[in-house]
Formats: C-alpha cells, sequence, structure tokens
C-alpha cells in the first residue's frame, strides 16, 4: 500500500486546502529552475556530478555534446533511451503540469494549441530548454552505457542515478515536497553522495579532488587578494 501510494499520479486526490497552500511552492520552483542564469549553472554542475558519479566513465562536455545530439536527431538511441524509462527520472518532467501535458498530447485531447511555435510560450520554452539540459547529460551516460552493456533497462538506470533521480521518493517525502520547494532534491542529494562514496571510496575522492577541489584552491589563490572577491556573497564564491 505504501508503495501504491508513493507512486500515485492521481490529481484528483490531493485536497483543495493542499493545492491553495502549494502554489507558493510551485511557483518559486517553476521560476528557479527556468531561469536562464539556474539553466547553464545547472548544466555545468551535472557535467561534475556525472563525472564524479559515472560507472562507465562519463566525459565532461563531449558526452553531453553527444547526448544533446542524440536528443535533438530523435534517433534509435533516444527511443532506447525514452522507452526504457530514462526520462522519468528528470526534474521537469517530474513536475505534474508537464505529465499532463505530455498524455494530452499523446491522446490528442481537444483544446490543444496546435503548430503554434514554442518560442512564443516563454514560460514552456524555458522548461524545455532546462529539460534538454538535464536529458542531455543523461542520455549521453545512457550512450556509454548501452556500448558497455548492451542492456537498455540496465544503461537507463545508470542514465537516472549519474546526476539525481527526482522520481526516487517515498510518500512522506513527495508530501513534504509540496510545501517545500527543494526538499527531494537535497535529501537525494545528500543521499547520493552517500551512497557513491561508499561503493566507490577511492575513485569518488580522486574524481572529487580532481573536479572540486583543485579548481576550488586554485580558484581561491587566483583571487584572494582581490577586494571584489572578499566582498562577494558566499554563494558565488562557491
Amino acid at each position: 500500500p505504501d508503495l501504491y501510494k508513493a507512486l500515485h499520479l492521481d490529481s484528483k486526490s490531493a485536497k483543495i486546502l493542499e493545492k491553495i497552500l502549494s502554489f507558493p511552492t510551485q511557483t518559486l520552483r517553476a521560476g528557479a529552475t527556468t531561469a536562464p542564469g539556474f539553466i547553464f549553472r545547472n548544466i555545468l554542475r551535472d557535467q561534475i556530478s556525472a563525472f564524479i558519479n559515472s560507472n562507465y566513465g562519463f566525459t565532461p562536455g563531449i558526452d553531453f555534446a553527444k547526448g544533446l545530439f542524440h536528443l535533438i536527431k530523435k534517433d534509435d538511441l533516444y527511443v532506447k533511451w525514452l522507452s526504457s524509462g530514462g526520462a522519468q527520472s528528470t526534474f521537469a518532467g517530474m513536475d505534474r503540469n508537464s505529465l499532463q501535458l505530455s498524455i494530452r498530447k499523446l491522446v490528442g485531447e481537444p483544446g490543444l494549441i496546435k503548430n503554434r511555435p514554442l518560442v512564443l510560450r516563454p514560460v514552456e520554452f524555458l522548461r524545455e530548454l532546462s529539460n534538454y539540459g538535464e536529458q542531455a547529460t543523461r542520455i549521453g551516460e545512457f550512450g556509454k552505457a548501452y556500448k558497455a552493456t548492451g542492456n537498455s533497462f540496465e544503461s537507463a538506470l545508470a542514465s537516472r542515478e549519474i546526476t539525481l533521480d527526482f522520481s526516487r521518493a517515498g510518500l512522506t517525502g513527495k508530501n513534504i515536497n509540496k510545501y517545500v520547494a527543494f526538499w527531494n532534491a537535497q535529501v537525494q542529494g545528500l543521499d547520493k553522495t552517500i551512497r557513491v562514496f561508499k561503493e566507490h571510496p577511492v575513485r569518488s575522492t580522486f574524481r572529487t579532488g580532481l573536479a572540486v577541489t583543485l579548481p576550488t584552491v586554485m580558484l581561491y589563490m587566483l583571487n584572494r587578494n582581490n577586494p571584489e572577491y572578499q566582498t562577494a556573497p558566499r554563494r558565488q564564491k562557491h
């Protein structure tokens, strides 16, 4: 029963009060994740995470570009990734409105605005841009894993785990996430870090030192005597 409740997607089960109280959270989440600055920073952050987490030797930038190529082309590899469930782990893909819109498109529900350019729908355009940035990294890992294993489902799992699997949540976590914008992302981020270092302690330490610690030390040495750096907010320094 707990598993069924956690997987349940029926929006009618949500009470009116819950919808009202969760509206500010949904607005904050949508606004933050569709901001152009966030989108491009998130792509860079995903490259570092993928390099540290990958079991198949993800190469930052190169495998992202390959994944983006497959995503734009919509070729056989993309179809394999999609049909194996790889796309169900993205942040934008787990948004209820996006899920409902996808279903409406599939069933051809009347009333949808068809043949309207995506650039004329700014919110959907930014959401799709954010989704492309996230999917390209995952498809890049899927391609590496599929080449190594030949198993589409195992490769899809690898693509889901390359950064954060946003569909990974229990009933309690999903309920809290309605009112706390990035609750599940914080929980899954900590959990992912623990699991990766537990399973591959030496590899994870080396890759983290190479991708995170070394650049941080170098940037500090370059900027430590810069007055602008000293007065910059903490979030910009990191």
